[in-house]
């Protein structure tokens, strides 16, 4: 029998405010290498999922580039965090709680098969 991971479930909003405000951003070069090699290999840019997002901000990077960006976390405190820093936002971001093994399995709208071009995992475990 397999047992649930809790240490990333449990952090709160205000943890995830603080760990976005000290966590540093990754530089703009890293996502150019990505989206080049993605779109030099036929891929699209309709759909980014980023697995494990935390706060947000790999996803929110991305989500210029895509006509959808999706990050999902297992922490409900990540995701509220995450959410509140796309409040002004006019890109299609969403944020939702889900574990990557779980892929957003339940979710509303799910996330369909074969929906996804650009799957990333950011410092998701550390």
């Amino acid at each position: 029998m397999a047992t649930e991971e809790a240490t990333f479930r449990n952090y709160t909003q205000a943890q995830g405010e603080s760990y976005a405000t000290g966590r540093p951003g990754y530089p703009p070069e890293l996502f150019e290498i990505i989206l080049n090699h993605h779109t030099s290999t036929g891929g699209r840019l309709d759909t980014v999922l980023d697995v494990g997002c935390g706060t947000g901000q790999a996803t929110r990077d991305l989500a210029p580039f895509f006509k959808n960006a999706i990050g999902i976390d297992p922490s409900e405190g990540m995701i509220t965090s995450a959410r509140e820093t796309i409040k002004s936002s006019a890109l299609s971001t969403r944020f939702d709680v889900s574990a990557a093994e779980a892929l957003g399995i339940g979710l509303e709208p799910p996330i369909a098969n074969d929906s996804v071009d650009l799957l990333t995992a950011a410092t998701a475990a550390h």
